[in-house]
Protein backbone atom coordinates (compact mmCIF):
# COMPACT_ATOMS: atom_id res chain seq x y z
CA UNK A 1 0.00 0.00 0.00
CA UNK A 2 2.70 2.56 0.83
CA UNK A 3 4.60 1.63 -2.43
CA UNK A 4 1.45 2.72 -4.79
CA UNK A 5 0.91 5.63 -2.54
CA UNK A 6 4.54 6.81 -3.14
CA UNK A 7 3.85 5.88 -6.58
CA UNK A 8 0.60 8.09 -7.03
CA UNK A 9 2.01 10.72 -5.28
CA UNK A 10 5.33 10.53 -7.89
CA UNK A 11 2.88 10.36 -10.66
CA UNK A 12 0.58 12.71 -9.70
CA UNK A 13 3.67 14.92 -9.23
CA UNK A 14 4.78 14.66 -12.57
CA UNK A 15 1.51 15.63 -13.92
CA UNK A 16 0.62 18.80 -11.99
CA UNK A 17 4.25 19.65 -13.25
CA UNK A 18 3.44 18.77 -16.69
CA UNK A 19 0.46 21.25 -17.01
CA UNK A 20 1.26 24.17 -15.02
CA UNK A 21 4.61 24.69 -17.56
CA UNK A 22 2.84 27.01 -19.44
CA UNK A 23 4.72 26.40 -22.99
CA UNK A 24 3.88 22.70 -22.74
CA UNK A 25 0.18 23.66 -23.88
CA UNK A 26 -1.26 23.55 -27.28
CA UNK A 27 -1.98 26.65 -28.36
CA UNK A 28 0.63 28.09 -26.40
CA UNK A 29 2.08 31.28 -28.52
CA UNK A 30 5.47 30.64 -28.48
CA UNK A 31 5.34 27.26 -30.26
CA UNK A 32 3.31 28.51 -33.06
CA UNK A 33 5.20 29.48 -36.75
CA UNK A 34 2.93 32.84 -37.73
CA UNK A 35 4.07 36.25 -37.64
CA UNK A 36 1.96 38.39 -35.55
CA UNK A 37 1.28 41.97 -35.71
CA UNK A 38 -1.24 42.81 -33.44
CA UNK A 39 -1.54 41.09 -29.88
CA UNK A 40 -4.22 41.48 -27.01
CA UNK A 41 -2.71 41.22 -23.62
CA UNK A 42 -4.01 41.55 -20.25
CA UNK A 43 -1.46 42.72 -16.99
CA UNK A 44 -1.55 40.35 -14.69
CA UNK A 45 0.39 42.22 -12.01
CA UNK A 46 0.83 45.47 -10.21
CA UNK A 47 2.96 47.57 -13.00
CA UNK A 48 6.89 48.49 -11.64
CA UNK A 49 8.22 51.54 -12.53
CA UNK A 50 11.53 51.86 -14.07
CA UNK A 51 13.85 54.18 -14.83
CA UNK A 52 12.96 55.14 -18.01
CA UNK A 53 10.09 51.98 -18.33
CA UNK A 54 7.12 50.39 -17.07
CA UNK A 55 7.50 46.67 -16.33
CA UNK A 56 4.81 44.46 -15.96
CA UNK A 57 4.28 40.67 -16.64
CA UNK A 58 0.98 40.32 -19.11
CA UNK A 59 -0.96 37.27 -20.34
CA UNK A 60 -1.15 36.46 -23.86
CA UNK A 61 -4.98 36.06 -25.28
CA UNK A 62 -4.92 36.69 -28.61
CA UNK A 63 -3.16 37.41 -31.80
CA UNK A 64 -3.55 38.52 -35.60
CA UNK A 65 -2.11 37.73 -38.21
CA UNK A 66 -2.84 37.90 -42.20
CA UNK A 67 -5.98 35.22 -41.43
CA UNK A 68 -7.48 37.69 -38.39
CA UNK A 69 -7.34 36.85 -34.73
CA UNK A 70 -6.74 33.42 -33.35
CA UNK A 71 -7.14 32.95 -29.37
CA UNK A 72 -3.95 31.83 -27.70
CA UNK A 73 -2.71 31.53 -23.93
CA UNK A 74 0.55 32.35 -23.06
CA UNK A 75 2.22 34.84 -20.02
CA UNK A 76 5.27 37.65 -21.65
CA UNK A 77 7.63 39.78 -19.79
CA UNK A 78 6.43 43.35 -21.16
CA UNK A 79 8.55 46.88 -20.91
CA UNK A 80 6.27 50.16 -21.86
CA UNK A 81 7.95 53.56 -22.40
CA UNK A 82 7.68 55.45 -19.71
CA UNK A 83 5.29 58.60 -19.81
CA UNK A 84 1.58 59.48 -17.96
CA UNK A 85 -0.51 56.97 -19.78
CA UNK A 86 2.02 54.13 -19.36
CA UNK A 87 2.19 55.39 -15.27
CA UNK A 88 -1.79 54.90 -14.97
CA UNK A 89 -1.80 51.00 -16.03
CA UNK A 90 -3.15 48.64 -13.52
CA UNK A 91 -3.63 44.78 -12.75
CA UNK A 92 -6.68 43.58 -15.03
CA UNK A 93 -6.05 46.39 -18.16
CA UNK A 94 -6.47 44.80 -21.62
CA UNK A 95 -4.20 46.17 -23.94
CA UNK A 96 -3.89 45.83 -28.18
CA UNK A 97 -0.22 45.74 -28.76
CA UNK A 98 1.73 46.81 -31.88
CA UNK A 99 5.23 44.89 -31.43
CA UNK A 100 7.21 41.75 -31.52
CA UNK A 101 7.98 39.19 -28.94
CA UNK A 102 11.53 37.97 -28.76
CA UNK A 103 12.80 35.01 -26.58
CA UNK A 104 14.16 36.30 -23.61
CA UNK A 105 18.15 35.57 -23.74
CA UNK A 106 20.83 33.14 -21.63
CA UNK A 107 23.02 34.85 -19.79
CA UNK A 108 25.87 36.45 -21.73
CA UNK A 109 28.45 36.55 -18.67
CA UNK A 110 30.02 33.39 -16.73
CA UNK A 111 28.28 32.86 -13.18
CA UNK A 112 25.54 35.70 -14.56
CA UNK A 113 22.32 35.72 -12.98
CA UNK A 114 20.44 33.37 -14.74
CA UNK A 115 17.02 35.57 -15.68
CA UNK A 116 15.72 33.21 -18.55
CA UNK A 117 15.79 30.59 -15.86
CA UNK A 118 14.06 32.46 -13.17
CA UNK A 119 11.42 33.61 -15.73
CA UNK A 120 10.66 30.28 -17.27
CA UNK A 121 9.81 29.04 -13.45
CA UNK A 122 6.73 31.80 -14.17
CA UNK A 123 5.77 30.16 -17.65
CA UNK A 124 7.31 33.15 -18.98
CA UNK A 125 10.09 32.52 -21.67
CA UNK A 126 9.33 35.59 -24.08
CA UNK A 127 9.59 39.36 -23.94
CA UNK A 128 8.16 42.34 -25.88
CA UNK A 129 8.91 46.22 -25.73
CA UNK A 130 6.00 48.50 -26.45
CA UNK A 131 7.07 52.00 -27.83
CA UNK A 132 4.59 55.05 -27.05
CA UNK A 133 1.42 55.10 -29.12
CA UNK A 134 2.18 51.30 -30.12
CA UNK A 135 -0.77 50.22 -27.49
CA UNK A 136 -4.38 51.48 -26.89
CA UNK A 137 -6.57 50.19 -23.92
CA UNK A 138 -9.35 48.37 -24.83
CA UNK A 139 -10.43 47.09 -21.33
CA UNK A 140 -10.11 47.61 -17.43
CA UNK A 141 -11.47 45.72 -14.42
CA UNK A 142 -10.13 42.80 -15.74
CA UNK A 143 -8.53 39.72 -13.83
CA UNK A 144 -9.14 37.95 -10.55
CA UNK A 145 -11.97 39.75 -8.44
CA UNK A 146 -9.46 39.42 -4.96
CA UNK A 147 -6.53 40.38 -6.54
CA UNK A 148 -8.22 43.33 -7.78
CA UNK A 149 -9.79 44.22 -5.00
CA UNK A 150 -6.22 43.69 -2.33
CA UNK A 151 -3.79 45.91 -5.16
CA UNK A 152 -7.12 48.87 -4.65
CA UNK A 153 -6.83 48.60 -1.08
CA UNK A 154 -3.39 48.57 -1.16
CA UNK A 155 -3.63 51.84 -3.40
CA UNK A 156 -5.16 53.69 -1.37
CA UNK A 157 -3.31 53.00 1.67
CA UNK A 158 -0.21 54.18 0.03
CA UNK A 159 -2.22 57.31 -0.94
CA UNK A 160 -3.20 57.44 2.66
CA UNK A 161 0.48 57.30 3.96
CA UNK A 162 1.29 60.14 1.26
CA UNK A 163 -1.84 62.31 2.68
CA UNK A 164 -0.37 62.33 6.30
CA UNK A 165 2.99 64.14 5.21
CA UNK A 166 5.66 60.84 4.30
CA UNK A 167 7.58 62.21 1.89
CA UNK A 168 11.41 60.78 0.33
CA UNK A 169 13.05 57.64 2.42
CA UNK A 170 10.40 58.02 4.56
CA UNK A 171 7.50 57.32 2.66
CA UNK A 172 9.58 54.24 0.81
CA UNK A 173 10.54 52.39 4.02
CA UNK A 174 7.07 53.10 5.33
CA UNK A 175 4.91 51.43 2.33
CA UNK A 176 7.83 48.46 2.21
CA UNK A 177 7.36 47.87 6.02
CA UNK A 178 3.38 48.33 5.61
CA UNK A 179 2.36 46.89 2.22
CA UNK A 180 5.24 45.26 0.63
CA UNK A 181 5.80 48.23 -2.16
CA UNK A 182 9.55 47.95 -2.77
CA UNK A 183 9.24 50.27 -6.00
CA UNK A 184 9.26 53.48 -4.44
CA UNK A 185 12.46 51.97 -2.60
CA UNK A 186 15.78 54.19 -4.37
CA UNK A 187 18.67 52.16 -5.27
CA UNK A 188 21.17 53.94 -2.75
CA UNK A 189 18.50 53.24 0.46
CA UNK A 190 18.61 49.54 -0.87
CA UNK A 191 22.12 49.43 -0.82
CA UNK A 192 22.70 51.40 2.47
CA UNK A 193 20.56 48.58 4.33
CA UNK A 194 22.11 45.79 2.61
CA UNK A 195 25.45 47.23 3.72
CA UNK A 196 24.02 47.69 7.24
CA UNK A 197 22.45 43.34 6.91
CA UNK A 198 18.77 44.71 7.83
CA UNK A 199 17.86 44.28 4.04
CA UNK A 200 15.36 41.51 4.94
CA UNK A 201 13.32 44.02 6.94
CA UNK A 202 12.05 45.83 3.80
CA UNK A 203 10.37 42.91 2.29
CA UNK A 204 7.46 41.93 3.63
CA UNK A 205 7.50 38.28 5.10
CA UNK A 206 6.70 35.44 7.55
CA UNK A 207 8.46 37.99 9.94
CA UNK A 208 5.49 40.47 9.42
CA UNK A 209 2.78 37.79 9.55
CA UNK A 210 4.28 36.54 12.63
CA UNK A 211 4.24 39.66 13.96
CA UNK A 212 0.86 40.14 13.01
CA UNK A 213 -0.43 36.53 14.24
CA UNK A 214 1.35 37.21 17.94
CA UNK A 215 -0.63 40.46 17.91
CA UNK A 216 -3.91 38.92 17.34
CA UNK A 217 -3.51 35.96 19.60
CA UNK A 218 -2.47 38.48 22.62
CA UNK A 219 -5.63 40.94 22.09
CA UNK A 220 -8.35 37.70 21.37
CA UNK A 221 -6.22 35.57 24.46
CA UNK A 222 -9.11 36.23 26.30
CA UNK A 223 -11.99 34.47 24.31
CA UNK A 224 -10.14 31.04 25.95
CA UNK A 225 -12.63 31.14 28.23
CA UNK A 226 -15.43 30.98 27.07
CA UNK A 227 -17.55 28.64 25.56
CA UNK A 228 -16.74 28.00 21.46
CA UNK A 229 -13.85 30.34 21.93
CA UNK A 230 -11.10 28.89 21.11
CA UNK A 231 -12.62 28.05 17.80
CA UNK A 232 -14.38 31.47 17.32
CA UNK A 233 -10.53 32.68 17.93
CA UNK A 234 -9.05 30.60 15.79
CA UNK A 235 -11.64 31.59 12.66
CA UNK A 236 -11.32 35.33 13.74
CA UNK A 237 -7.44 34.92 13.30
CA UNK A 238 -7.49 33.37 10.32
CA UNK A 239 -9.59 35.98 8.33
CA UNK A 240 -7.61 39.12 9.88
CA UNK A 241 -4.16 36.75 8.48
CA UNK A 242 -5.60 36.83 5.29
CA UNK A 243 -6.71 40.41 5.52
CA UNK A 244 -3.20 41.65 5.63
CA UNK A 245 -2.00 39.30 3.20
CA UNK A 246 -4.62 40.79 1.18
CA UNK A 247 -3.96 43.81 1.88
CA UNK A 248 0.35 43.43 1.29
CA UNK A 249 -1.49 42.44 -2.14
CA UNK A 250 -1.15 38.81 -2.01
CA UNK A 251 3.00 38.80 -2.23
CA UNK A 252 4.55 35.02 -2.64
CA UNK A 253 6.08 36.02 0.78
CA UNK A 254 3.22 36.30 2.48
CA UNK A 255 0.78 33.86 0.74
CA UNK A 256 3.67 31.08 2.60
CA UNK A 257 3.45 32.61 5.35
CA UNK A 258 -0.11 32.85 5.64
CA UNK A 259 -1.04 29.53 4.73
CA UNK A 260 2.01 28.23 7.21
CA UNK A 261 0.39 29.69 10.20
CA UNK A 262 -3.63 29.19 8.70
CA UNK A 263 -2.88 25.04 8.90
CA UNK A 264 -0.78 25.74 12.00
CA UNK A 265 -3.56 27.30 13.90
CA UNK A 266 -5.96 24.61 12.67
CA UNK A 267 -4.32 21.78 13.86
CA UNK A 268 -3.87 23.72 17.68
CA UNK A 269 -7.56 24.23 17.25
CA UNK A 270 -8.44 20.58 16.39
CA UNK A 271 -6.10 19.01 18.82
CA UNK A 272 -4.71 19.68 21.85
CA UNK A 273 -1.18 18.04 20.83
CA UNK A 274 -0.05 18.65 17.51
CA UNK A 275 3.09 18.76 15.85
CA UNK A 276 3.89 21.88 14.08
CA UNK A 277 5.74 20.02 11.53
CA UNK A 278 2.94 17.94 9.82
CA UNK A 279 0.93 21.37 9.54
CA UNK A 280 3.61 23.33 8.05
CA UNK A 281 4.54 19.51 5.44
CA UNK A 282 0.63 20.14 4.66
CA UNK A 283 0.68 23.99 3.72
CA UNK A 284 4.18 23.20 1.26
CA UNK A 285 1.90 20.31 0.14
CA UNK A 286 -0.90 22.69 -0.98
CA UNK A 287 1.42 25.09 -1.95
CA UNK A 288 3.33 23.16 -4.22
CA UNK A 289 0.11 21.38 -5.56
CA UNK A 290 -1.11 25.01 -6.82
CA UNK A 291 2.13 25.82 -8.29
CA UNK A 292 4.87 23.30 -8.44
CA UNK A 293 7.41 25.80 -9.52
CA UNK A 294 7.46 27.56 -5.83
CA UNK A 295 9.72 24.78 -5.01
CA UNK A 296 12.84 26.80 -7.05
CA UNK A 297 12.00 30.24 -5.55
CA UNK A 298 14.66 30.71 -2.87
CA UNK A 299 11.61 32.15 -0.45
CA UNK A 300 9.93 29.58 -0.59
CA UNK A 301 13.08 27.20 0.50
CA UNK A 302 14.47 29.40 3.49
CA UNK A 303 10.42 29.97 4.55
CA UNK A 304 10.42 26.22 4.99
CA UNK A 305 14.09 25.47 6.20
CA UNK A 306 13.36 27.78 8.99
Amino acid sequence: YGFLLSILFIVSGYLVTHFSTGKEKENYFGNLDLKINYALIEINEMPILKKRSIKSEVTVIAVRNKTGWMPITGKAMAYFKKDSLSAALRYGDRLIVSASFEKIPPPQNPGEFNYKRFLSFHSVYHRIYVPSGNWKCVGTQQGNAFIRAALSVRRKLLALLKENGLTGNDLSVGSALLLGLQSEISPDLIRAYSASGALHVLSVSGLHVGIIFLTIEFILGFMKFFRNGPFTKAVLSIILIWIYAMITGFSPSVLRAAAMISFVIIGRNFREHTDVFNSIAVSAFILLFINPYLIFEVGFQLSYLA
